[in-house]
């Protein structure tokens, strides 16, 4: 009896889900870890079939193997998508096996299980980490052979208008070669933000602020159908160190995609706040360190997105717009930056529920500065000589051609 009372004490207090059930497949008992995880008492689910607890999203052929494997005495281990009675749902990797008597004839069948939504998206993040890494480096060496080009193209090309008169004809043909590089200058920015290869000049600044001095572009990029809810302080958020055209690039990437997600209208709020990551809240995600951060949250009440578009929206030239409406490396370079400061995204959203996104930034103990970084003076000259040195010939005759001017 002692040792049944042990055995008993250890099944009521396992910090995994037991579950019997008979051979029919009704529920006869389910320990309190089964109870705390899925709202179910045993009252309530007993005479039940497992199915209770279904969420429609594991495929049926996955409970046919499982029936197969136990009804033929064998063990069976998998994954499930699970449903709770609050109707949130959870995965829980199992094994279930028979239970027989002395004779060894098949009595009940017993399920033990853990919940592994937290390991399982932590194993989804680190694979998208690894994933976004490999593009970055093939985005930036693209985008860095990509900008030299681009540097001799753009630095000719005003060279040459320099010289033409302004009614000239030709000139008009170079402004559309010097404005056509100016969108890929624009396009190679993205790329390199996304690989994280941008050289950076950073200051300690209160997020806040930033987001306040963005408004007025805020509500032009958006039209006056969609309502702005700005709820940031210049003292809410923390002081972090970056450039500020990295956060402004990203409020305006989330901002243009949360105004198409709305071309009828509807509410965008845009928030700042403070919060600390603790050593477990750390844990949940990769690359982050405990301590504070600055959040910054963007909300729409969009179309939302799939759970296979979710999957999909931090690689670089994915994109749900139409041909000519979207480069797909918007998102991509969100997460670039995000990363590259130190910080992190995450997502919520289901389809025709819209969408948030939180970036948080590591704070800074430093304090704000007061402005942004100055630019040297234009026009200074000298009698020195100075060595030009490039891999690429015409970037070099360029460098060259410029200093002499």
């Amino acid at each position: 009896e002692l040792e049944l009372r042990k055995m008993a004490l250890v099944v009521e207090q396992i910090p995994s889900v037991v579950v019997i059930t008979g051979l029919d497949g009704a529920i006869e008992y389910v320990n309190p870890r089964f109870s705390e995880l899925t709202g179910y008492t045993l009252d309530e689910v007993r005479g039940q079939n497992p199915r209770v607890l279904k969420s429609g999203v594991t495929p049926p052929e996955q409970y046919r193997e499982l029936w197969q494997a136990v009804s033929a005495g064998h063990e069976w281990r998998g994954t499930f998508h699970q449903r709770r009675k609050d109707g949130t749902t959870y995965q829980e990797e199992a094994a279930i096996r028979p239970m027989r008597d002395a004779d060894g004839r098949i009595t009940h069948y017993l399920k033990v299980g853990e919940d592994v939504t937290a390991r399982t998206a932590l194993e989804q993040q680190f694979r998208q980490a690894q994933k976004m890494e490999a593009v970055g480096r093939l985005a930036g060496g693209v985008a860095h052979d990509f900008n030299n080009l681009l540097t001799v193209i753009s630095g000719f090309t005003e060279m040459a208008m320099a010289g033409l008169e302004g009614h000239d004809p030709l000139r008009h043909d170079l402004e559309q070669v010097a404005l056509a590089s100016e969108r890929g200058a624009a396009l190679t920015r993205q790329l390199l933000a996304f690989s994280r290869k941008q050289a950076l000049e950073p200051l300690p600044f209160v997020l806040g602020r930033v987001v306040r001095e963005a408004e007025s572009m805020v509500r032009r990029l958006v039209g006056e159908d969609v309502t702005i809810d700005l709820r940031t302080t210049e003292e809410d958020a923390g002081t972090i160190l970056a450039e500020p055209g990295q956060i402004e690039q990203v409020l305006m990437n989330l901002v243009v995609n949360a105004r198409d997600a709305m071309p009828t209208g509807g509410r965008l709020t845009i928030a700042t706040s403070s919060l600390v990551f603790d050593h477990e809240a750390a844990t949940q995600h990769v690359n982050v360190r405990p301590g504070p951060y600055s959040r910054l949250s963007v909300t729409d009440t969009g179309h939302g997105m799939t759970p296979d578009t979710l999957s999909r929206i931090f690689e670089p030239f994915f994109t749900t717009k139409g041909i000519g409406k979207g480069s797909g490396l918007g998102l991509s370079t969100v997460y670039g930056i995000a990363s590259q400061l130190g910080g992190t995204v995450e997502v919520w959203s289901e389809a025709g529920q819209g969408s948030r996104f939180d970036i948080y930034f590591p704070v800074t103990l430093a304090a704000p500065s007061a402005q942004r970084a100055g630019v040297l003076p234009a026009g200074a000259t000298g009698t020195e000589t100075v060595l030009v040195v490039d891999d690429e010939a015409p970037v070099a005759r360029f460098a060259q051609r410029m200093l002499a001017a």
